[in-house]
């Protein structure tokens, strides 16, 4: 599998603006049209901002054109939250319910779940950054 990458972010850019119908194409204006400076001047400043700035319509075009990839790792993305979010509810439910104990001792059970979280999470991208990710993940799916 391999990913058509773009020689450059120009080339990218004009090919996704070329592609974005007429109703999504914001010209924008940096100068006033009496002001003073050459018609050079505010020319390029009229077109260095075109390239900075995207309509809302522009942007989701963009996004509608991202590679296949990218598209799984956000939905694995939005699924995860998910995961989390509806785990830190039932975990709570649990321990209060089945151990008998108080909601706030199991808020600080659970306060202190999320921050070893945090911790393992930051220490697993650091050592993901020096030793790669294939190692990382056959020793954290080995714990």
């Amino acid at each position: 599998m391999s990913l058509k990458v773009a020689p450059n972010f120009d080339e990218m850019n004009n090919t996704i603006v070329a592609s974005v119908p007429p109703i999504c194409r914001v010209h924008h204006r940096t100068t006033p049209p009496n002001s003073s400076g050459s018609k050079k001047n505010q020319q390029e400043a009229v077109n260095s901002s075109k390239s900075s700035s995207i309509s809302g319509c522009e942007s989701i075009i963009r996004f509608l054109t991202l590679p296949r990839q990218a598209g799984v790792v956000l939905l694995l993305e939005f699924l995860n939250s998910f995961r989390i979010l509806g785990l830190r509810f039932v975990l709570f439910n649990y321990v209060t319910n089945e151990y008998g104990i108080s909601d706030t001792y199991a808020g600080k059970l659970l306060g202190i779940k999320g921050m070893v979280d945090v911790i393992f999470g930051l220490v697993g991208s650091i050592l993901v950054d020096l030793i790669g990710v294939r190692k990382v993940s056959i020793v954290a799916l080995t714990v």
